[in-house]
């Protein structure tokens, strides 16, 4: 790995605050926020899609904390409705999949992940946490 000055960084700054596993992986995310924007950067900018604060909300109630860990546990009416919203949101975007990401909160985004890696398995998304002031951010639509 070339970064693993930065990863080791980001994990001895936080490790001993924060004891969640996935916690401490968003953080080294963010460490790493220049080379995750170069690498989701086509023609200079980012193009996201932003998820709207609501579609947020509903995701963050859908979470359920456990002794194995935390997952997303939304009723499938939920899901489905949030799905179709992606759908009908990228319908109307004439670029390639791979070249868009998904924009949202850094406490929601593995779930995000989750929820739509079935269905978009070439969608990426990134948290606020892992964008840069280098790379501008096209926002195409809002979800």
């Amino acid at each position: 790995m070339r970064n693993m000055r930065l990863v080791m960084e980001a994990l001895a700054l936080w490790s001993p605050r924060e004891e969640d596993i996935i916690t401490l992986v968003e953080h080294v995310r963010g460490a790493l926020g220049r080379y995750i924007c170069h690498k989701f950067s086509y023609s200079g900018e980012i193009k996201a899609i932003l998820i709207s604060p609501e579609i947020e909300d509903r995701i963050r109630d859908g979470v359920r904390p456990t002794a194995g860990g935390t997952f997303l546990n939304l009723d499938a009416s939920e899901a489905e409705m949030i799905l179709d919203n992606f759908k009908l949101a990228l319908s109307g975007i004439n670029i390639p999949i791979k070249d868009i990401i998904l924009l949202g909160s850094v406490d929601i985004r593995r779930f995000i992940k989750k929820l739509i890696e079935s269905s978009y398995r070439d969608l990426e998304v990134l948290s606020y946490g892992e964008l840069t002031e280098n790379v501008p951010v096209n926002i195409l639509k809002t979800i």
